[in-house]
């Protein structure tokens, strides 16, 4: 959904470095994260969640 342009570049970076943390967060003993990098990466998670739900909504048109 990324490469076909129905969301930006910038989303899928998001989506890939999300994926990233997540995977680290998972398979490794410790994993760090800074309070506000954290709260930025929530925000613009949700921001991204809407947009796909959005999408979707729409897709299946409700």
């Amino acid at each position: 959904m990324f490469l076909t342009g129905i969301f930006s570049r910038r989303d899928g970076v998001l989506y890939g470095q999300l994926q990233t943390m997540r995977e680290k967060a998972d398979y490794q003993n410790v994993f760090t994260l800074e309070e506000e990098e954290g709260r930025r990466l929530i925000e613009t998670a949700e921001e991204l969640r809407k947009r796909i739900c959005t999408y979707v909504s729409n897709k299946i048109g409700k």
